[in-house]
């Protein structure tokens, strides 16, 4: 299996920021993003606050991208580590208070979504360059086959 280490990365990111501006903070993702954030700007002089300023932006999300990538931080095992362990809480979180996807408007150059199990919902979509899919329970069963 070929993991896309920047993109974990940068979507664990985007699960810190999205936890920072709900009306119920988790303190253990908030302690997570924290320690990502640490790695990334001590590290890899990656800074979040732009985004963190604007997280609809697509333009910063992909300078944050770019900048994970270019200097070679996917390739860190213990940041790694801390993006998978705040993804593990953040999808707990979201579990507990909403099993489903929904998404009024997107707007995106490329989406990939790993493993989905709930209701989704999706508005209105443009996405450029494609979508993956991968394991999608969309029912929300436990056992697909229900």
């Amino acid at each position: 299996m070929n993991i896309d280490t920047t993109a974990v990365i940068v979507t664990a990111i985007m699960a810190g920021i999205a936890n920072g501006l709900s009306s119920t903070i988790n303190l253990s993702i908030n302690d997570a993003y924290s320690a990502l954030k640490t790695v990334l700007k001590n590290r890899y002089e990656v800074g979040l606050d732009n985004l963190e300023n604007k997280p609809k932006s697509e333009v910063q999300l992909q300078a944050v991208a770019e900048s994970i990538k270019d200097k070679n931080a996917g390739q860190d095992k213990e940041l790694f580590e801390i993006a998978k362990k705040l993804l593990e809480l953040a999808k707990n979180e979201t579990s507990k208070s909403n099993p489903a996807v929904s998404i009024k408007e997107l707007e995106a150059t490329y989406m990939k979504f790993a493993e989905i199990n709930g209701k989704v919902e999706i508005g209105k979509a443009k996405i450029k360059n494609g979508v993956e899919f991968g394991k999608i329970d969309f029912t929300g069963n436990s056992d697909p086959k229900e």
